[in-house]
């Protein structure tokens, strides 16, 4: 599995380097290979072998379809996606929640874009008081939360929103991979 990313702005100088080291390949807008491969929203990539939600989301009113495909999987779908990297039960910035709510609400009359939600930290660890980001925060060069990423059907990255977001830009941006005007 890999996907195209495409948001190099997001690149500290050297993690591209850093990611070409560990096998990463990221390919530009152009085509070119620099990807990031098969970042999963679950560790077993989706919420079918999770017993419930509560292992994977720490969303207190988790919707089932954003965890239905790993993030490798929506963005090789040939779909436009909407992946939120965000913990709202540790939350170290206090926007998760209500970014995941924006994000169920101003997408519920968006059946066109499928969604992801991708925890911070491993939920299990951080019950335990340890808070371990997982792979994809370092794959996906994340040092905070919460992200959003609106990414077109050609799987490349379109918008991407860091803390807090307005729904109405959320909207637009979907919109506008969508074809919806």
């Amino acid at each position: 599995d890999s996907f195209r990313p495409n948001f190099f702005t997001l690149f500290a100088p050297g993690v591209l380097e850093a990611l070409a080291a560990r096998g990463v390949v990221v390919k530009s807008g152009r085509g070119e290979e620099s990807g990031l491969h098969g970042l999963a929203i679950a560790p077993d990539g989706t919420a079918t072998g999770a017993a419930d939600l509560a292992t994977i989301s720490t969303d207190p009113d988790p919707d089932p379809a954003f965890y239905q495909l790993s993030v490798a999987d929506a963005v090789n779908s040939g779909k436009p996606t909407v992946i939120a990297f965000a913990t709202p039960a540790f939350c170290q910035t206090a926007l998760c929640g209500p970014t995941i709510d924006i994000v169920k609400d101003a997408l519920a009359q968006r059946t066109a874009v499928q969604v992801g939600h991708v925890e911070r930290y491993d939920i299990a660890k951080a019950k335990a008081g340890d808070l371990v980001p997982i792979d994809a925060m370092t794959e996906w060069n994340l040092a905070t939360e919460p992200w959003v990423f609106v990414v077109g059907a050609d799987g490349k990255v379109a918008a991407s929103f860091a803390g807090i977001l307005g729904a109405d830009e959320l909207v637009k941006a979907v919109d506008a991979v969508t074809g919806k005007a």
